[in-house]
């Protein structure tokens, strides 16, 4: 039976004014605890960091060019797939802003106006993450709305969770290392989505246990949207550790209640109403490219089918209402 994951496309109904919101500027650090050089680094690096409050920093530690390292260990796999994300594996220290990989030369960790060419920056999404810690396991809602019109062409939610401090004397010397990699919500390749159209939002939901090699109550989550094409950053966000409030998203029309499930076939889909009405069923691809559309109206019942693996947006009408479903066929 074929596998698929729904995630709520909110439309608002109230005017949204088109407006751009500020960037948060985004540094993905490539180091290693058994690496003289980032012990020798790092330190400017993280005065850098502390001039500027606000920027979103993650440090990533590969395999390479010591896999003994025990922040790698902890998660090799998905620590190399970002490092190769930006092709950096192979050495380190190495920075990433906004989605660009910097050269070492010149020093991007010595260079105390680092972040200045990235400042001011707007993007047409807003983008908010909320989490709740509830004994072992960590909840998280991220909540993307299109502000402006939207670029065109694929995106991409990467969601993570990081420890803001690890206290370790380490090999190189470091006995501070500041947010940890931890983990990832939904893999490392992440979520891949067209943009909603402008007063839209899009809402991912995740959730994972803790690990007992964390500092659970020092474990935070975060989220950051790039271009497929390019990696270039549109927007990111994240929570504190003591963060523990997921609000529900409002709107000002009630949605149609509704069930979505596979069939015996491979492919083949139910949708059964709550509620009595008239349905309208659109399929579009990833793009927002229309790929199937049920003809005429159905009441209660609707059958669709899908014959590639890939993501799909479903769109509905009921009774005159509307409502998008984004649907994951594996």
């Amino acid at each position: 039976m074929k596998k698929f994951i729904l995630l709520l496309v909110a439309s608002f109904c109230s005017a949204v004014a088109s407006s751009q919101t500020p960037k948060r500027i985004v540094a993905e650090h490539f180091t290693n605890s058994r690496c003289s050089s980032c012990a020798g680094q790092n330190p400017s690096f993280n005065n850098t960091l502390a001039a500027n409050p606000g920027i979103l920093r993650i440090s990533y530690h590969p395999t390479s060019p010591f896999a003994s390292c025990i922040f790698a260990q902890h998660n090799p796999s998905e620590n190399d797939a970002r490092t190769n994300f930006y092709g950096l594996y192979g050495s380190t220290p190495r920075v990433a802003v906004n989605g660009s990989p910097l050269s070492n030369n010149p020093n991007p960790f010595q260079n105390p106006n680092l972040y200045v060419p990235y400042q001011n920056q707007t993007s047409p999404f807003q983008l908010k993450m909320e989490q709740k810690k509830e004994a072992d396991t960590l909840r998280i809602r991220c909540v993307l709305t299109s502000l402006a019109e939207p670029p065109s062409g694929s995106l991409r939610l990467y969601a993570a969770v990081a420890e803001d401090t690890v206290f370790y004397n380490s090999p190189n010397g470091e006995n501070r290392h500041y947010n940890v990699f931890r983990k990832t919500f939904f893999g490392p390749d992440g979520i891949t989505f067209a943009a909603p159209p402008l007063g839209d939002s899009l809402v991912w939901e995740g959730k994972m246990g803790r690990n007992q090699v964390w500092n659970f109550s020092r474990i935070f989550a975060y989220s950051i949207v790039q271009n497929v094409a390019n990696r270039l950053l549109q927007q990111s966000h994240y929570t504190r550790p003591s963060d523990q409030t997921l609000t529900r998203v409002k709107n000002s029309v009630s949605q149609p209640e509704f069930e979505i499930f596979s069939k015996s076939d491979i492919g083949h889909y139910k949708i059964r109403l709550k509620e009595s009405g008239l349905i309208k069923v659109v399929l579009l691809d990833a793009l927002g490219r229309r790929v199937h559309a049920i003809p005429g109206s159905f009441t209660s019942e609707a059958d669709f089918s899908l014959k590639k693996p890939g993501i799909y947006f479903l769109k509905l009408e009921v009774n005159g209402r509307q409502i998008t479903k984004k649907l994951l066929q594996q």
